[in-house]
């Protein structure tokens, strides 16, 4: 098959002295049911071919049938490439049809040896285990079904799989971002996220909850600090969790500081600072 129909005197030969037209028909029933002309997909026929009267060299109309066998086409798929990490799993995919049609469905599988036969499952989409310890996985695509052509698989990729060795990271969240834990391999680099914690309600530097940060959040950490009792370390001002300004669990001198110079340094067009409050990466 390779996607036309056939063609008498090209696909099908047949030799006559006649000078009548030659049509011809077809049965995949096994003649209980006629088709005009001849078989357009893979498959076992019956065809009959007719070769109409010829008055003019006394010839009379004939006809013969034969089986005739339309094998499968072939076909051809690439080979599947790397997409993406999810986690601490490699994904695997992308691979499409080179030759021939894609009336099927694409899947891909692994092995461990460069054998498309040792692939022990194929998947929808290509995703390899957790390695263990340091392991060469071969990749393959096939693509299968479909009426017309045969099945077909992919030549191999070829890739190195390691054991990540992952250093952590805590990120603080931030009025604007959560907070997670960004864990880094130290080997590859490659990085994934986790322990997510919701943004904070607050913001660094907004010591009276109003949304704002300005000369009165300064008042009001200067008056905390002033009335904080030195025994107790408790004061008589209160304020929110925001007037801990640069995150570090303790509201005092750096806090007043470093919002006195978010405050100084804000542009009074755009509003925004120069200074970055909150806790440093």
């Amino acid at each position: 098959y390779d996607g036309k129909p056939l063609e008498l005197g090209k696909d099908i030969l047949y030799t006559t002295t006649s000078d009548g037209t030659v049509t011809a028909q077809y049965s995949a029933d096994g003649g209980i049911t006629w088709i005009s002309g001849l078989p357009t997909e893979s498959g076992t026929y019956l065809v009959e071919i007719f070769v109409a009267q010829d008055d003019a060299n006394q010839f009379y109309a004939d006809s013969c049938r034969i089986t005739v066998t339309v094998e499968k086409g072939t076909r051809a798929i690439s080979v599947p490439k790397v997409t993406g990490v999810q986690g601490l799993q490699l994904l695997f995919g992308n691979s499409a049809v080179t030759a021939g049609k894609g009336d099927g469905q694409i899947l891909y599988g692994y092995s461990l040896t460069d054998d498309v036969s040792a692939v022990k499952e194929w998947f929808e989409y290509g995703v390899l285990p957790v390695a263990q310890m340091p392991t060469t996985y071969y990749l393959f695509a096939k693509i299968v079904g479909g009426t017309q052509y045969e099945d077909a698989y992919s030549l191999s990729l070829k890739v190195e799989a390691h054991v990540h060795d992952y250093i952590s990271t805590e990120v603080p969240p931030t009025t604007y971002e959560e907070g997670y834990t960004l864990y880094t391999c130290y080997g590859c680099q490659h990085q994934y996220a986790d322990n997510f914690v919701d943004k904070l309600a607050y913001l660094y530097g907004d010591a009276n909850g109003d949304g704002m940060i300005n000369t009165k959040d300064v008042l009001l950490i200067r008056r905390y600090i002033e009335e904080k009792d030195p025994v107790t370390g408790v004061s008589s001002v209160e304020v929110i969790a925001g007037a801990d300004a640069n995150g570090d669990g303790v509201i005092d001198h750096t806090d007043l500081d470093l919002v006195r110079r978010y405050v100084t340094a804000k542009n009074p067009l755009t509003g925004e600072s120069s200074v970055i409050l909150g806790p440093t990466p």
